[in-house]
């Protein structure tokens, strides 16, 4: 009866979809009235799950907004100087630090995280010479953690160097 009722209101008000929320699950003829119906049924910890998720989804989109602005404000120094604040090695070598290895990396574990594709883990290459960088996680909020960490790393990094990034 609820879900006929809400399906009724949510054509009426023109919206595209309804959901009843219950503690305790729901009965066998509600669950079969939503089958051909834009209304969903869902628990409260589904709800907060949902919720959860969204704010991560919305959290990873952030970062890379704030990875693209390291990436400029990194490129806005020069070669010496990037190498002088330790951003990046020596022509030729391969540590301790490289801001490209982090952007990279942090980019790729958020692009694998938005698409669902877990457990993420940093290639091997990255993992063996830059070890500090590599991510390796198995839900959203660890890899919400662990990039977020190494990106304000990189903030702080650029601002010692002069660059704001943003």
């Amino acid at each position: 009866l609820h879900v006929l009722a809400l399906r009724t209101i949510v054509s009426d008000v023109g919206a595209d979809r309804g959901i009843i929320l219950a503690e305790r699950g729901f009965q066998r003829g509600a669950i079969e009235a939503t089958h051909t119906t834009s209304i969903g049924l869902m628990s409260l910890s589904g709800l907060k799950t949902l919720a959860e998720d969204e704010v991560v989804t919305t959290s990873l989109h952030e970062l890379a907004d704030r990875i693209d602005r390291c990436d400029t404000a990194y490129w806005s120094i020069e070669k010496e100087h990037r190498i002088q604040h330790g951003l990046r090695p020596e022509v030729g070598t391969a540590g301790p630090y490289s801001t490209s290895v982090v952007l990279t990396a942090c980019r790729e574990a958020i692009a694998m995280g938005l698409r669902g594709r877990y457990p993420i883990v940093s290639d091997p290459i990255t993992m063996r010479v830059y070890p500090d960088v590599a991510v390796s996680a198995a839900t959203p909020r660890s890899l919400l953690e662990q990039v977020e960490a190494r990106v304000e790393d990189l903030e702080a990094r650029l601002r010692d160097a002069g660059a704001e990034p943003g």
